[in-house]
């Protein structure tokens, strides 16, 4: 890394570094070298795991560690509780650890909020964001070429899915259209947290405005249909947490709040004049949010399989209870849906039920809370802003499958940790006399 993250320890530059080629370059390669199949994350994630614990034990006085526990034991007790009245077998506990495992990548970036001062972090977005705007350009312009050619840097994939928009994303690989939303959300977060702490180029802001050009036009052209929802619900918290903070003048809250009404009528705009355009596009109609998350009393359209999924939890896998056991669904050899796995949230309602999703959902909601306030005191709107993120994002996307997501949204909440607004001494931990 470059000398500007000469106050971060050598150990998080090389996990640093890590993560980032996994995100990047590493999906791609696993998924088109069988080899490779389970060393990029499973690595990550274990020295993740190693350096996450050295920070809860050594610097943060057991924080992350307290904060992480109280809905930690009520999930290990709903799954022990599901283990003995569904049964439990091998698969069960693969699955628990398939979806503990992207919590497990953002206790590390926890370890790094609480960690290091504002400035450290403030140096370690610059870098990284740095990176993420040329993969941007590299990345994009792959895309486009796989969508005038139809196979470019496709063909491992296609033997297995032929349809070759759910694998246009460039070096993602794979059905990566969910994980290439997540970088291009990382991107710009990192990109607007540096423009609100005025660390960018004078340029960035127009960047920022051409990448989101782009962004639309490619979903449009992937059939991409869930990066318009998702990229709203993420730059509304990120308009949340800069509108809150000490870093914004009066005048700039301003600016935010009007920056929130026009994000708002082009996301309605742009759904409204997609689904009437001539383009084969056509965006989540906006009646299905609510099926897609919300058990529904009528059969929804079969080709929305999220709100299709979700209902076939509830009337066929007791999702309003214990589902059907966490060691009774092997999504790998399923017969329940072609699309079974398409999304987190009815994956995990048909094998555990409501009560498990909640579970994982306060968690991976305590882990990102702790990564974005710090050790700052918890507010009930960072809560809910966070958890109504979390809510969404596992009904819209393979959150608790994918590790690669959970860097990439962990990304983009270290970004906003960097707005607290009390900056510490730079290349200095945090103060340990600040307020849980």
């Amino acid at each position: 890394m470059p000398s500007q993250l000469a106050a971060v320890r050598g150990s998080d530059k090389a996990l640093l570094a890590l993560l980032l080629v996994n995100l990047l370059f590493l999906r791609y390669m696993r998924e088109a070298v069988p080899a490779l199949s389970a060393v990029p994350m499973t690595v990550f994630t274990v020295v993740a795991c190693i350096a996450g614990a050295r920070g809860i034990v050594r610097n943060s006085q057991f924080l992350i560690l307290r904060r992480i526990l109280l809905p930690l034991l009520p999930l290990l007790l709903i799954v022990l509780i599901n283990f003995s009245l569904r049964g439990v077998k091998l698969v069960g506990v693969g699955n628990v650890l398939t979806a503990l495992l992207p919590v497990a990548a953002i206790v590390y970036f926890a370890h790094l909020t609480c960690q290091y001062s504002n400035d450290a972090l403030a140096r370690v977005v610059a870098v990284v964001s740095q990176v993420l705007n040329v993969y941007f350009v590299v990345n994009s312009a792959i895309v486009y070429v796989q969508i005038s050619s139809q196979r470019f840097l496709m063909e491992p994939f296609l033997a297995h899915n032929p349809n070759a928009f759910d694998h246009m994303d460039g070096l993602i690989g794979s059905n990566g259209a969910s994980v290439l939303n997540f970088v291009w959300l990382a991107t710009f977060g990192l990109n607007v947290t540096r423009i609100v702490r005025r660390q960018g180029h004078p340029a960035l802001p127009i960047v920022v405005v051409i990448q989101l050009g782009v962004m639309a036009d490619i979903s449009t052209k992937n059939d991409n249909k869930m990066f318009i929802p998702m990229f709203a619900v993420f730059g509304i918290v990120l308009l949340y947490f800069v509108g809150k903070s000490s870093c914004v003048t009066g005048r700039m809250k301003g600016a935010v709040g009007a920056s929130l009404a026009v994000l708002a009528t082009i996301v309605i705009s742009a759904n409204g004049f997609l689904s009437n355009s001539g383009s084969s596009y056509r965006p989540v109609d906006n009646s299905s949010y609510v099926e897609i998350i919300l058990p529904s009393s009528t059969v929804p359209d079969a080709r929305n399989e999220r709100a299709y999924l979700n209902y076939v939890a509830y009337r066929d896998y007791h999702a309003a209870s214990l589902g059907a056991g966490l060691s009774n669904v092997d999504d790998q050899k399923q017969r329940i849906h072609v699309h079974l796995g398409i999304n987190s949230g009815s994956l995990l309602l048909i094998q555990g039920g409501v009560i498990y999703l909640a579970g994982l959902i306060a968690l991976m909601v305590a882990a990102l809370v702790t990564v974005t306030v710090a050790r700052n005191r918890i507010r009930a709107g960072d809560v809910m802003s966070i958890g109504l993120l979390i809510l969404i994002t596992t009904f819209a996307s393979q959150m608790f499958r994918d590790q690669f997501s959970s860097v990439a949204i962990g990304l983009f909440f270290v970004a906003i940790s960097t707005l607290d607004g009390q900056p510490g001494v730079e290349g200095e931990v945090r103060q340990e006399a600040r307020s849980n």
